[in-house]
């Protein structure tokens, strides 16, 4: 299968993240599925990634996904995502930004690096023309 590299992110973070789609991630990420973050690089079976998805929206509800930026340069996309969310704990709302890029290979997501910061919402909007 040979997916339009950034119908695949937008896919990934509209449907999986946002609407918590998570058996969509089968259709999406590569088996396994590198991610390089703050805790590291990993190598995950897709199906533990999946899991640790459906984690993460049980612990904290989706309530915005933006996509602020996004590029398509060969077989990787770099894309700059504002999101709001709800700690499901304590209803506490969240922004999260995040920065990242995605290596594609074979028509799926097979490697992305990551950096978020929470509290952080850098819309494209915010500053206008400098």
């Amino acid at each position: 299968m040979n997916r339009d590299p950034e119908d695949l992110v937008r896919t990934f973070w509209g449907r999986v993240w946002l609407r918590g789609e998570v058996d969509l991630v089968d259709e999406l990420l590569a088996d396994p599925y590198i991610r390089h973050w703050v805790e590291g690089s990993q190598s995950l079976p897709r199906a533990q990634y999946r899991d640790r998805i459906a984690d993460a929206l049980d612990r904290s509800k989706p309530v915005s996904v933006n996509i602020d930026a996004l590029d398509v340069a060969g077989d990787h996309v770099w894309t700059r995502i504002s999101s709001t969310r709800v700690a499901v704990a304590t209803h506490q709302t969240m922004a999260v930004t995040w920065m990242q890029q995605h290596r594609i290979a074979d028509g799926l997501i097979a490697e992305t690096w990551t950096l978020y910061e929470t509290g952080l919402q850098w819309a494209s909007s915010q500053w206008g023309d400098l």
